[in-house]
């Protein structure tokens, strides 16, 4: 009987504590987030500078904010692409770091299926990109600088 009554102690506790800003744990969703930056920017230009949070799994993606890199969520919040091989980056050691980047802005049904049959691969500029933000556009990035 004492087992429950601490089990229905603790669930006022914590309705009382929900319904109270000051206890509520703050926790980021999907719905919260703000108007995607990213996108907005590609949308009106197809060579533009971003600011964001690299990430680097086999292809680089670049998100508006460090909330939507820890969420790992997808386009809009983020866009997907390749770096120029000219500039001798070593993305891997990039990862998680907040960048300033030059970019080229490409549709993805735009690009060439040169890749075979992998219907997520396609070619930019002789590299393959496979779109894992599932985006509208991915990005050839030309310069990138880490910010502090």
């Amino acid at each position: 009987m004492r087992e429950w009554h601490v089990a229905f102690g603790r669930y006022l506790i914590c309705l009382a504590c929900a319904s109270s800003t000051a206890c509520a744990p703050v926790q980021l969703s999907r719905d919260s987030m703000h108007r995607p930056v990213i996108d907005t920017i590609l949308s009106e230009r197809s060579e533009a500078e971003l600011s964001g949070w690299l990430s680097y799994r086999g292809e680089i993606a670049i998100y508006d904010s460090l909330e939507a890199l820890r969420l790992g969520l997808v386009y809009p919040y983020a866009v997907c692409g390749v770096v120029d091989p000219n500039l001798n980056l070593s993305t891997k050691q990039l990862d998680g770091r907040k960048v300033r980047v030059t970019v080229e802005r490409f549709e993805w049904n735009s690009l060439s299926r040169e890749a075979g049959d992998i219907p997520t691969r396609r070619m930019l500029n002789g590299q393959f990109v496979n779109n894992g933000c599932y985006g509208r556009y991915v990005i050839y990035v030309k310069q990138l600088t880490v910010e502090p």
